[in-house]
């Protein structure tokens, strides 16, 4: 069964309960009602984010895996980038010690902003990522590498998620292209990289 139909008939429960404890207003109750019926139906298209801890598909160039503040040492450098015209930001304008974020969501253009994201990588490096709510036009290309050989497609990310380039597909050092090409609502992606050291 659905997880958000299982979650609105808890929720249903619950405040049928309320209502029988703590008589008050029915109206309310019946607002509450409506508003969680708005809220699943609103949620309908949801799409949950890739499992942690496998990439997209079979071919893809990279494994995801939560990220916690303590990881920080294990993040490519700022170094990495080669090209770069995002210039923004993610949406939340994330500020993360240690780090430096880089995203296609600008305040002031919001999604509408579209560009790619150029990173030289190595073989086991790790990238921190997060997306907006709509992926479909959000991508990775390794520059140079057959077409097919690796899948374009990048993670549903709400919350940040360490991208890990360990497919040994991968030649040893390469160029990781991440793209924004979709201006629609929801569709953004940013990278974090760690500050060099001093």
């Amino acid at each position: 069964m659905d997880l958000r139909l299982l979650a609105l008939c808890d929720s249903m429960r619950r405040l049928l309960e309320a209502l029988k404890r703590w008589p008050f207003d029915v109206a309310i109750g019946i607002v509450l009602i409506a508003m969680l019926t708005i809220s699943f139906i609103v949620t309908r298209h949801y799409v949950p984010p890739a499992r942690l801890g496998s990439g997209v598909s079979a071919n893809s160039p990279y494994t995801t895996e939560r990220w916690w503040a303590d990881k920080k040492s294990q993040i490519a450098s700022i170094r990495s980038v080669l090209e770069n015209d995002w210039n923004g930001t993610d949406f939340n304008g994330s500020k993360l010690a240690g780090f430096i974020v880089i995203g296609s969501y600008s305040p002031l253009t919001g999604d509408a902003y579209t560009g790619h994201l150029s990173l030289r990588l190595h073989r086991g490096d790790r990238v921190l990522f997060r997306s907006g709510p709509t992926i479909k036009r959000q991508t990775i290309t390794i520059k140079g590498q057959p077409r097919g050989r690796f899948s374009t497609a990048l993670p549903l990310a709400p919350d940040w998620t360490i991208l890990e380039f360990t497919n040994s597909h991968l030649p040893q050092v390469f160029t990781a292209v991440f793209e924004d090409a979709g201006p629609g609502w929801g569709e953004w992606s940013a990278v974090a990289l760690s500050l060099p050291r001093t």
